[in-house]
């Protein structure tokens, strides 16, 4: 079995003619017109090739038979049947590909893969739908999104188990932003999610004097909120040395530095504070 390219012009070596009393002896001068080569296209009627050259010997009893486009213009088996005397009948079966077919399997390609052009996924019938939607899918692919390309589908939006989208459905990215809650009255009260998360940033950088309006460090800083409570702890859970002295110091909870240091009498009563590193 021979393939043959559709709608291509090809040159077929058909053979060995033998002589027919013996059918070993090469016949190697006949003349083979048009109209001596007979073709069937998937097991029809014979009728003379379209191509109006005639057949050439090559060697060893072999021609060289000349097709057209028009003899190969209909896919599937192509049958060529010659009897030319004084030689045996000869038949050559052919398969007709069609041409991307052909080409998927002999055209030259560096990397030595067939072609695959895939046009149904999963189905019998001949709708391309699905592969479509795969091309369209890998061609808008993207590394952050994936197959999904530039844009999330749409898919059952503000539904049940849906996407959320920004609008004013159900449950979309828009409801994220003013969260909702349920007091023990039974009230939804709205919470500005981003306003409570910037008083919380701005916790560490309230000072004792927006508390107060008074309190600033030795080197006139405000004490922020921070800083008081390093104070604090010094006192309440920092290690302390200078007992019985006239100086009481007082460490920071990692031991790392001194936090206070206050001038006491004799009855251990601080009569002035020295150092107060809030830092």
């Amino acid at each position: 079995m021979q393939f043959l390219r559709a709608n291509t012009a090809v040159d077929v070596l058909i053979g060995p003619f033998e002589l027919n009393t013996d059918g070993d002896t090469d016949q190697t001068g006949l003349t083979i017109t048009q109209a001596d080569v007979r073709l069937s296209k998937n097991g029809q009627n014979m009728a003379q090739k379209n191509d109006a050259n005639a057949c050439v010997h090559d060697e060893l009893g072999y021609y060289n038979c000349p097709l057209d486009v028009t003899d190969t213009n209909e896919e599937g088996n192509l049958t060529i049947v010659l009897h030319e005397s004084p030689a045996l009948s000869i038949r050559h079966d052919c398969s007709v590909l069609s041409e991307a077919a052909y080409d998927s399997m002999f055209a030259a390609k560096d990397a030595g893969f067939m072609d695959v052009n895939i046009k149904t996924i999963g189905r019998a019938d001949t709708t391309e739908t699905e592969a479509t939607n795969l091309e369209a899918a890998c061609a808008a692919y993207s590394v952050t999104r994936g197959l999904t390309g530039t844009a999330v589908p749409a898919a059952a939006a503000d539904a049940s188990g849906g996407l959320m989208i920004s609008d004013d459905g159900g449950w979309d990215a828009d409801e994220l932003y003013d969260a909702i809650v349920t007091d023990a009255a039974g009230t939804n009260v709205a919470i500005d999610i981003i306003a409570v998360q910037a008083a919380i940033d701005a916790l560490e950088n309230i000072s004792v004097a927006d508390i107060t309006g008074v309190e600033v460090d030795n080197d006139g800083t405000a004490i922020s909120l921070a800083g008081a409570f390093k104070l604090i702890l010094s006192v309440l859970a920092g290690k302390t040395s200078g007992g019985g002295t006239a100086t009481l110091v007082f460490r920071d909870i990692n031991d790392a530095k001194n936090r206070i240091s206050a001038t006491v009498d004799a009855n251990g009563n601080r009569t002035d504070v020295g150092t107060r590193d809030a830092s």
